[in-house]
């Protein structure tokens, strides 16, 4: 890092990590660069092949983009291709012991798209065409960024910032840390970065003729609830020909896949033969990690913070442009960072603190079958409204990650909603003496 701690022409930075967080971190500099007038070398670091399909091409994710992730691209330019797009989702179905909730996208103009990160399911493989990563690690070369098809084996902090790379030591004035938790490890050197607490999910893609999919499916995802187990929930995700199982348990042991398709809700939303094509344990951040920056250092994606369970991707996008735009206009020092980018980063462990208690309330009133019907009656009551529906916001936000845990538990409080609720409430309540009675 020279003199001043500010980035100028020909300052040399390296992105450990291609995948979303580093891609966009090197469009959204290029972009904030042009903005001020310098240039910058910028290297990628990415060992991976994103045609490989399975783990090998894959960065282990359910492939979910927010309509909030989808808007923010377009204001980069960017339009996610036909040939990413597996398919377009426009409802949300929570399946439990106790009845059905279906919740459509409260703004249709908004939709949720289901993508692979890498080349496809390791048993069916697509090819480079299909994949979200590939994508944006094209753009990021596009905007001048250098592609080196290599691991990094350690990173240096001051006073000789610099990265190791096949045995070789080479220097830099900003080091972007962007590779994902399910990435080897890295050495840190003269850094007192910590990564963020794990937890172990299971995912399978399942393989079937696409017309039994749309049939079943249509362009809807399956949330499946099992009260008073460790579960917090699995998804079933169309994807053309495929469907994508994930699995989140409350240990540290990930969840069991074939006790979950063996189930009795799960089987009748699987009428149809597959064939389970790509198996994976991936592990996520449920956590932000410690010392995320620091003079010419710092981490971003979920090497940093993310949000909790839901848009890891939309995550890397916000972090990505946060740090860029802290680096380009404020500079690459541990204050820089400490009043800008972390600043947001703490926002962010605000609101997944906020995640934390919907999930736990959720837990806690799920296997009630009054609360679980009249959910079911408040949201149904809101179907064709085209404004409020905080019902459907709700679920629909909670499951999806388009919106912020805080706007959820917000909307949740509102006065209104709480009546609505009650009111639901009591009307199963009474139905069910009445029942009772006769």
């Amino acid at each position: 890092m020279k003199g001043s701690g500010k980035l100028h022409t020909e300052s040399r930075v390296a992105v450990v990590g291609g995948g979303p967080a580093g891609s966009l971190f090197a469009i959204f500099l290029a972009r904030y660069s042009s903005e001020v007038g310098i240039s910058l070398d910028v290297d990628i670091f990415e060992p991976k092949s994103f045609a490989a399909p399975g783990p090998k091409g894959c960065n282990r994710c359910a492939g979910i983009l927010s309509s909030s992730l989808i808007q923010n691209l377009k204001e980069l330019g960017l339009e996610i291709p036909e040939s990413v797009i597996r398919n377009k989702i426009t409802a949300y179905s929570l399946h439990s012991p106790l009845g059905i909730i279906s919740v459509e996208n409260p703004n249709p103009l908004t939709p949720i798209y289901s993508v692979y990160r890498g080349g496809g399911p390791l048993r069916f493989p697509l090819g480079i065409e299909v994949s979200l990563d590939n994508f944006l690690l094209e753009q990021a070369r596009a905007s001048g960024a250098k592609i080196i098809a290599q691991r990094v084996t350690e990173i240096h902090g001051l006073p000789e910032l610099a990265v190791v790379s096949d045995g070789k030591k080479i220097s830099y004035d900003l080091v972007a840390l962007a590779a994902g938790v399910n990435a080897p490890n890295i050495g840190m050197v003269g850094l007192n970065y910590i990564p963020p607490r794990l937890r172990r999910m299971a995912q399978d893609e399942l393989f079937a003729r696409q017309e039994d999919v749309l049939e079943a499916f249509g362009d809807s995802v399956r949330v499946c609830l099992f009260p008073k187990t460790d579960l917090v929930f699995g998804s079933l995700t169309p994807k053309g020909n495929f469907i994508n199982v994930s699995l989140l348990g409350k240990r540290e042991t990930p969840p069991n896949m074939d006790s979950f398709l063996a189930s009795e809700i799960v089987r009748k939303l699987l009428p149809f033969s597959y064939q389970r094509g790509c198996g994976c344990r991936p592990l996520i951040a449920i956590g932000a990690a410690r010392n995320p920056a620091a003079d010419g250092f710092v981490a971003i994606g979920d090497a940093g913070v993310t949000r909790l369970y839901k848009d890891g991707i939309g995550s890397a996008l916000l972090t990505a442009r946060e740090s860029a735009r802290t680096v380009i206009y404020h500079g690459i020092t541990r204050l820089d960072f400490q009043k800008n980018y972390l600043r947001f980063c703490q926002a962010m462990e605000k609101d997944n603190r906020w995640g934390k208690v919907l999930f736990q309330l959720h837990e806690q009133v799920q296997g009630s079958r009054t609360f679980f019907l009249a959910q079911a009656r408040l949201v149904e009551k809101e179907k064709g409204k085209s404004q409020k529906q905080p019902f459907t916001r709700i679920i629909w936000g909670l499951f999806t990650g388009s919106y912020s845990y805080g706007y959820i538990l917000k909307l949740a409080m509102l006065p209104n909603t709480l009546i609505k609720l009650l009111g639901a409430i009591f009307s199963e309540t009474g139905g069910s003496h009445r029942s009772e009675a006769k």
